[in-house]
């Protein structure tokens, strides 16, 4: 009756079994399946201890009775495993058409299963879970900034969270915008309502009935053309872009100076 209980935070494993009669003392192994190694502890109770065990290791344990120089036949073979190791690698890509993440990370032998986390500045977060070295986290807000970390899994134990990054979905599409053309001005000033709380950058362009183009870029929620002409017809929009995606233009505004 010999079991173990694996103390996932501390990296230790308590060993506990029933006394064999006449038994002045015993011994527990344990043995690294990866690399052979055997660790090993004395007790004259029932019960002992190892701390300080390597995480994502897989022992085989057992134990003998011993008295006056002899000992007995090992216990059964029971297997035991710490926790997996804090995943390692770590890193991410925004799928810009579906405004989901690619997490993906190194794969370590210790760990069953993965689990990656998404907590975005605004609380909301959304998780997806992996057996091999790559996920895609779903359902993530336009024009929002994430937080990600890895944690790996076994039968026994949770490990500690990976270190986290940091990435930023697709903005939000424009809905409307606010054109203002002063009179015997060569400004146009363009106003919009922000895409999100992310950090999206802004590209105001207006094309007149020539073709010609006139630009501004602003990270806020305002930007003045300038060198307006007079007695033009603009097109005016507005479109926002955060890291690698882009959002759909805003809807085309008409305005004459």
């Amino acid at each position: 009756n010999v079991s173990a209980i694996v103390q996932c935070g501390l990296g230790s494993v308590l060993v506990s079994w029933n006394p064999a009669v006449d038994a002045s003392q015993f011994r527990v192994e344990l043995e690294s399946e990866s690399t052979g190694a055997v660790t090993s502890c004395n007790s004259t109770n029932t019960q002992c201890s190892f701390a300080h065990l390597p995480c994502g290791e897989r022992f085989n344990l057992s134990v003998v009775a011993l008295k006056d120089g002899c000992q007995s036949q090992p216990s059964s073979d029971l297997f035991i495993s710490t926790a997996p190791c804090t995943p390692q690698g770590v890193n991410g890509t925004v799928d810009c058409v579906t405004n989901s993440a690619w997490v993906s990370w190194d794969v370590d032998n210790g760990a069953e299963s993965y689990t990656v986390l998404a907590v975005g500045d605004d609380g909301y977060n959304s998780t997806c879970s992996s057996s091999n070295s790559t996920c895609n986290v779903p359902d993530l807000g336009c024009g929002k900034r994430y937080t990600f970390h890895v944690s790996a899994s076994n039968a026994a134990c949770v490990s500690p969270p990976s270190s986290s990054f940091q990435l930023e979905t697709a903005p939000c599409a424009l809905s409307s915008i606010v054109v203002v053309a002063e009179c015997h001005s060569s400004v146009i000033t363009v106003k919009w309502q922000r895409a999100g709380s992310g950090k999206s950058l802004y590209i105001v362009t207006a094309e007149d009935q020539d073709y010609s183009r006139l630009s501004c870029n602003s990270s806020v929620s305002s930007c003045n053309l300038t060198n307006v002409q007079c007695d033009k017809e603009y097109t005016v929009i507005v479109a926002a872009s955060a890291n690698q995606c882009s959002s759909l233009r805003s809807p085309p505004y008409k305005i004459k100076t």
